[in-house]
């Protein structure tokens, strides 16, 4: 009787789990996943965020000792037909001399060889939007001098501050309220293209001209990138070297009022929908704007003096527009 009981003991002990007990362990570790997941999310977004701002605090600083070193804010734009941006001008301060070498913004983005245009800023990529692995295409046109073939080439998620909607539509101008400026004087050279033009560092912006304070001016913000046209030009995503088209490496912020329209250009957060209606209409919306791609509604900017800050998608269009604007008057201590 003993000798039964005791198998009957060790077969209890070595019972594996039934059909339902597999399947309440199995509920409760779904619950636990669904639980962490959002706060894991949390986690690398705020991480995402934050590598973000390092990014932008690095641009602001070199674009400080650029000013140091020449006198100027670095051009926004060289000649407008496929010279340098701001981007490559403040390479040798942000520990990319070797590459600004390489570059060589003497010559056209048309004429650099793939292996140059190519090359990849780590620093330029804000990591919740994409990698640094992309490239640009160019549906749109061949180059701004009407000849050769469509080129591919790294980007960036990062603009300069052009300041508010009041001069819109007079991009072929500098800029006379945001940081962004072009050179007023600039030199020929030889060249495929007969406007061809090479930088002088003359008459650019100043920070002495930032009359409403560095603390309340905005410097560089991430731009916003229509998620469907990455890399298209005509969508203000191009090559950081190609100073084709001011929308790429340029952005606005502020209240448009153009003729009888008056549109308020907010900082975008989330994708929108394709609208009915001519493409570089729709495209307009979007390639002048700031905004991110943070799920939590933020667009980061690095301010004139160096601090970095994130804006709130539904802030208003008249208060980015006094952000964005060196010399209104409006200085907004809340911000």
């Amino acid at each position: 009787m003993s000798t039964i009981l005791s198998q009957s003991h060790r077969q209890a002990e070595y019972r594996g789990f039934t059909l339902v007990e597999l399947l309440v362990v199995i509920a409760i570790i779904g619950i636990l996943i669904a639980l962490l997941l959002p706060a894991v999310q949390a986690a690398r977004e705020a991480a995402r965020r934050t590598q973000c701002a390092n990014h932008l605090k690095q641009i602001g600083l070199a674009i400080h000792n650029f000013e140091n070193a020449n006198g100027a804010v670095p051009p926004a734009q060289t000649s407008g037909v496929g010279h340098a941006t701001w981007l490559v001008h403040i390479m040798p301060y942000l520990e990319q001399a070797t590459l600004y070498e390489i570059l060589n913004i003497e010559q056209q983005f048309y004429s650099l060889p793939d292996e140059a245009i190519q090359i990849q800023v780590p620093s330029y990529y804000c990591p919740s939007r994409r990698s640094a692995i992309h490239l640009s295409h160019d549906p749109w046109r061949q180059n701004n001098c009407g000849s050769g073939s469509p080129r591919h080439g790294a980007m960036a998620d990062y603009a300069m501050n052009g300041g508010d909607h009041q001069q819109d539509g007079k991009w072929q101008h500098p800029p006379v309220n945001g940081m962004a400026e072009w050179p007023r004087h600039t030199l020929r050279v030889e060249g495929t293209c007969p406007h061809k033009r090479v930088l002088a560092f003359k008459g650019l912006r100043k920070f002495k001209h930032v009359e409403d304070g560095l603390s309340h001016t905005l410097l560089v913000g991430e731009k916003y990138v229509h998620p469907k046209h990455y890399g298209n030009i005509v969508w203000g995503d191009n090559c950081y070297f190609n100073d084709d088209k001011p929308y790429n490496f340029v952005r606005k912020a502020g209240i448009l009022v153009n003729r009888m329209l008056m549109l308020d250009f907010r900082i975008v957060s989330e994708p929108e929908p394709d609208l009915p209606g001519p493409p570089d209409h729709f495209a307009d919306r979007f390639s002048k704007r700031f905004g991110s791609n943070h799920p939590t509604g933020f667009c980061q900017f690095v301010f004139g003096d160096g601090s970095v800050r994130g804006l709130e998608a539904n802030t208003s269009g008249p208060v980015l527009a006094a952000l964005a604007n060196i010399a209104d008057g409006v200085v907004l201590p809340d911000y």
